[in-house]
């Protein structure tokens, strides 16, 4: 299980993302944007994507779909993954 956080240039990107993830059944929410990852919109949308497999040996495949469900996004500004308290690893960057 990992967490994420997805930036945007706008409210509506953030909004749309959050209801596509939701709709998938994946565990979302609009929240407000860490400072440390941007300046543009103060919403972004953290959430987690779990694995098929009760050990958690499928890290690829939760980053795979992160990344698949990004870059599909509107006005996406960044994909990150939490690594800590307010540590970031960037995946994507537009």
């Amino acid at each position: 299980m990992q967490d994420y956080i997805a930036t945007f240039y706008s409210d509506f990107g953030a909004l749309s993302f959050c209801r596509g993830l939701q709709n998938l059944s994946v565990q979302a929410e609009l929240m407000p944007t860490p400072r440390k990852l941007s300046s543009s919109c103060g919403v972004c949308v953290g959430f987690r994507v779990t694995s098929q497999d009760d050990e958690g040996e499928d890290k690829a495949g939760e980053k795979d779909f992160a990344l698949r469900q990004a870059q599909q996004a509107i006005e996406l500004e960044g994909l990150y993954l939490v690594t800590g308290h307010n540590m970031f690893e960037t995946l994507l960057h537009n």
